[in-house]
């Protein structure tokens, strides 16, 4: 059997079920680096960590918003109401994702996985237009296209690109 844990015959994922796990945390990895690079940039190690940030895991915070986010997760699934145990089970499936996506940015997964990589790429293009026009749920109005250009012109910006042949860039 193909599966993502096979050494220890304890934990066994099918490989598509383990792939479509690592998509969603690789998604959820770059929207949590996104905010981790700017929410950075207002506290260091010395000092308290705002309200707002449940825990760091490696220098990437990880917010209340999100904790709530899981813990609501599992409310939906029971009909007692949220106890220690439950409050505990989101702080361990935060932290565990976390480690996750962390681990699959690492392996560089995103390059070497066809699959995820388009599912990233319809994803970013959703975000960058604005909808879920990938996904035909939204149309791509000119003012979206805009957007989406502008977007792309800030990315280009930011990065470091280097020619390696005669090709000119078209931008």
């Amino acid at each position: 059997m193909n599966s993502l844990f096979d050494a220890t015959r304890r934990s066994v994922i099918p490989q598509k079920t383990a792939a479509h796990f690592v998509v969603i945390a690789v998604l959820l990895g770059a929207l949590g680096a996104v905010i981790s690079n700017q929410l950075n940039d207002d506290f260091s190690e010395d000092q308290p960590l705002p309200n707002t940030i449940l825990m760091t895991i490696n220098d990437v915070p990880l917010s209340v918003a999100e904790y709530d986010k899981g813990l609501e997760l599992i409310a939906t699934d029971k009909i007692t109401p949220v106890n220690d145990r439950d409050r505990q089970l989101a702080f361990i499936r935060m932290l565990e994702e976390e480690l996750l996506v962390q681990d699959a940015l690492v392996l560089d997964l995103v390059r070497q996985d066809e699959n995820l990589r388009r599912a990233t790429l319809a994803q970013m293009l959703e975000i960058a237009l604005g909808s879920s026009t990938v996904s035909g749920e939204g149309k791509v109005t000119p003012e979206r296209m805009r957007r989406f250009e502008e977007y792309m012109e800030m990315l280009r910006g930011r990065a470091k690109i280097k020619h390696f042949s005669d090709i000119e860039d078209p931008s």
